[in-house]
């Protein structure tokens, strides 16, 4: 089933030689990377982006979950919304998603981050979320993806392939693009508590530098 939505890998390869040196490297991938942000740009509604933020405005916490290499992405997600006071905490191990997620109540976020938007697990996870009826925002490469069927907002993160840089790669630029979006649309909408909880976690960590 999964296999028959998600289509499989093409190497793209662009336009790097092994006689470019590291300069022209750095401006064809700033270049494809670029490329990439603006193509996120022009395929997510933003009517979906305004829904999404609204969900976690008002959310009574918020779980990220990830699997693999995307749970870099959970952690910085987790990182930046600690700052809008809304309680948070990132879980890239199945096990402890499926029982976070069986805690959750009505007014709880999800927002799960798959490239392919195929992983079993992670899907499960979300799946007993939904159940409890909690809220679920995927971040992925695939809008049509398995994930997408049991999220009720999904949020495309575009990514290219090249030669020595999968889709899942070149799609984290993206995903925290739409991060750092729904980030400010919260913030935006909880200015007053973000400005509070900003100034206590800057003097947290005043006394920690030289």
């Amino acid at each position: 089933m999964a296999s028959s939505v998600i289509e499989p890998l093409k190497n793209i390869h662009e336009e790097i030689s092994e006689t470019d040196d590291m300069f022209i490297i750095m401006q064809k991938l700033c270049t494809l990377n670029i490329q990439n942000l603006e193509q996120t740009t022009k395929v997510n509604d933003c009517r979906e982006l305004g829904r999404a933020v609204d969900i976690i405005a008002g959310a009574g916490q918020l779980l990220f979950f990830a699997m693999a290499g995307s749970g870099g992405l959970a952690m910085d997600a987790c990182n930046k919304f600690m700052r809008t006071g809304i309680p948070c905490m990132v879980q890239t191990d199945s096990h402890w998603q499926a029982m976070y997620a069986s805690l959750m109540k009505e007014n709880d976020v999800v927002i799960a981050f798959s490239h392919s938007g195929s992983n079993k697990e992670l899907i499960e996870s979300i799946t007993i979320a939904r159940n409890k009826k909690a809220k679920v925002i995927a971040i992925t490469g695939s809008p049509i993806s398995p994930i997408a069927k049991v999220s009720d907002v999904v949020l495309v993160s575009y990514g290219k392939e090249t030669m020595f840089r999968s889709e899942a790669m070149g799609s984290r630029v993206t995903a925290l693009l739409v991060t750092d979006c729904l980030y400010t649309g919260v913030c935006l909408q909880r200015k007053d508590t973000t400005l509070q909880v900003l100034e206590k976690l800057r003097d947290s960590i005043a006394r920690k530098r030289y």
